[in-house]
């Protein structure tokens, strides 16, 4: 790691999750193999309103200005209009080969918007899995518009879903001790 040369910061899609730390991110046939976005695609929509109600967060803690939530905002705009543009063909090529998921997607559209100072704000004091957490959460209490069986490919059980949510806490620890 010694000898290894960090890259400057630039705003080339998912590398700028590697900002400062690699002279390159990983391989993009690794990061298609890995990659989560086909399946991400489900909870953008509730990451996008996490990040918004996040961003209220930081501004009362004094962390963002109203000007810096603006941007944020702003950025989250984009990545809504950007992500629903490429619904029909999600994810393009260009995204699957730099993002392994949705979250950096998502920062990534702040980031070119706000720039680092202000969109690298965006996960303070949020834990990723948290933000897993209340995405599944929020898309899975949501009730299906038209109900059907469900078959696991690895059991062969077929179920149904629920006619409405079950209400209850879904409260993730990963590490075992709250934030």
């Amino acid at each position: 790691m010694k000898n290894q040369k960090l890259k400057p910061f630039n705003h080339h899609l998912g590398r700028d999750l590697y900002r400062g730390r690699l002279a390159t991110g990983p391989d993009p046939e690794i990061t298609r193999f890995i990659s989560s976005l086909k399946e991400d695609l489900r909870i953008a929509e509730a990451d996008l309103a996490v990040n918004q109600v996040h961003s209220l967060l930081l501004q009362k803690a004094g962390i963002l200005s109203s000007r810096e939530r603006r941007q944020i905002l702003n950025g989250l705009d984009r990545a809504r209009r950007e992500i629903e543009r490429m619904r029909g063909s999600w994810p393009p090529p260009e995204i699957e080969t730099n993002f392994v998921d949705i979250h950096p997607l998502i920062e990534s559209y702040v980031i070119k918007t706000s720039g680092l100072k202000v969109g690298g704000k965006l996960h303070l004091g949020k834990s990723r899995n948290d933000q897993v957490m209340t995405d599944i959460r929020m898309v899975s209490s949501r009730p299906s518009p038209t109900p059907s069986p469900l078959r696991s490919p690895a059991t062969g059980i077929t179920s149904s879903p629920a006619s409405a949510p079950t209400p209850g806490i879904c409260k993730g620890f990963p590490i075992f001790t709250p934030a």
